[in-house]
């Protein structure tokens, strides 16, 4: 199986981009494919949402829901007030 290395991977899962960094790519059937660190993702998704304010609160909640935080978890994560994570996640779009 041919393996070649990737130092930047757009990971496109989510429902939003979410750029992860040195991900190995396998050929698989003649096509390329990631391995993908669930993990790292989440990480990295949490990164870019807390560098970024225009999520929409479905994409909030999935991320959330993803990684399996309870809001206020998921506060604390962002430094954020509780009632914060409510009111994003209620706007829905």
């Amino acid at each position: 199986m041919q393996t070649k290395f990737q130092p930047l991977y757009t990971y496109n899962g989510l429902g939003f981009p979410v750029q992860v960094k040195n991900v190995t790519l396998y050929k698989i059937a003649g096509k390329w494919c990631a391995k993908i660190d669930v993990e790292k993702v989440a990480r990295q998704a949490l990164k870019q949402l807390k560098a970024k304010s225009w999520y929409t609160g479905h994409e909030l909640f999935f991320i959330r829901s993803y990684i399996r935080l309870s809001k206020e978890g998921f506060a604390k994560k962002l430094k954020v007030a509780e009632s914060s994570i409510q009111r994003w996640e209620q706007k829905r779009n």
